[in-house]
Order: structure tokens, then C-alpha cells, then sequence
């Protein structure tokens, strides 16, 4: 399920999102970089790299890489990544050095 980045109102599953959409609840921009898939928190910047500067990350933009995050950490691309959890990705990882 996704959720708004600012009040935390369910979005329903990841989808793609048009550009007018707004939150119900509290008025945002639903797709801006703080509620994309490739936002970090940790770092406030975006990982995706292939990715243009935007200057507003709360508001609306033309990102091509916009993809719908939601709290199990999926992307609302509707593909599948084929990258795994996170843990799966490890694991894989640490099995090319032994």
C-alpha cells in the first residue's frame, strides 16, 4: 500500500500516477520525490542517478522515473524489478566473493 509522504493517508496499491493528482487529506502533490520510490530519507536526494536535478522535492514535477513507493519498499512502476528483497540481494552479493 502506498501512503502520502505528508499526513501518511493510504494511496491504495502503487499505480501510476498522473501529474494533477493530489492527496485527499492534505492537499500535495502525490507525485513529487518525497513520494517516489527512489526518495531517500536518510540522505534527501534521489538514487535514482539517470535522474534530473529537481529544485522543488514537494512539488509536482516532470520526473521520468516517478515511480509510486509503498511501505513494503515496491515501486508502482506495475514491472517486475527482478532485483528480490532486500535481504535476497545480499545474499546473492556475499555468494559472488565465496
Amino acid at each position: 500500500m502506498a501512503t502520502c509522504w505528508n499526513c501518511d493517508l493510504s494511496l491504495g496499491e502503487p499505480r501510476t500516477v498522473s501529474r494533477d493528482e493530489i492527496c485527499d487529506s492534505c492537499q500535495v502533490w502525490i507525485r513529487s520525490c518525497k513520494n517516489c520510490h527512489f526518495w531517500s530519507e536518510t540522505s534527501r536526494s534521489c538514487e535514482e542517478p539517470a535522474a534530473e536535478w529537481v529544485h522543488d522535492r514537494e512539488h509536482v514535477n516532470f520526473c521520468d522515473f516517478f515511480a509510486l513507493r509503498s511501505d513494503d519498499g515496491q515501486s508502482g512502476s506495475g514491472s517486475d524489478s527482478g532485483g528480490g528483497s532486500e535481504s535476497g540481494g545480499r545474499s546473492a552479493f556475499d555468494a559472488l566473493f565465496s
